[in-house]
C-alpha cells in the first residue's frame, strides 16, 4: 500500500462534514500517484487501527484466570 513504515500514531474519528464525490470524478483522481498513495495510506492506517481496536477488545487470557472465571 505504498507505506515504508508501520503506523505509529492512532486517530479517533469526530463528528463532522463529508463530501460526496461522483465514481468518475474520484477514478480520475487517484490516476495521480499522489493522491493514489494518500488514499492507500488511509486505507492502511483504517486496517491497522481496526486491528489495534480489534485487539483491545479481546480480553487477556491471564486477566480472565486472575479475575476467577
Amino acid at each position: 500500500m505504498t507505506v515504508d513504515r508501520a503506523a505509529t500514531e492512532t486517530f479517533m474519528p469526530v463528528a463532522g462534514e463529508g463530501i460526496l464525490v461522483p465514481v468518475e470524478t474520484f477514478l480520475q483522481a487517484i490516476n495521480d500517484h499522489g493522491v493514489r498513495d494518500y488514499f492507500l495510506r488511509y486505507v492502511h492506517t483504517c486496517g491497522t487501527q481496526a486491528v489495534y481496536s480489534a485487539q483491545r477488545s479481546v480480553p487477556d487470557a491471564r486477566a480472565i484466570r486472575h479475575a476467577g472465571y
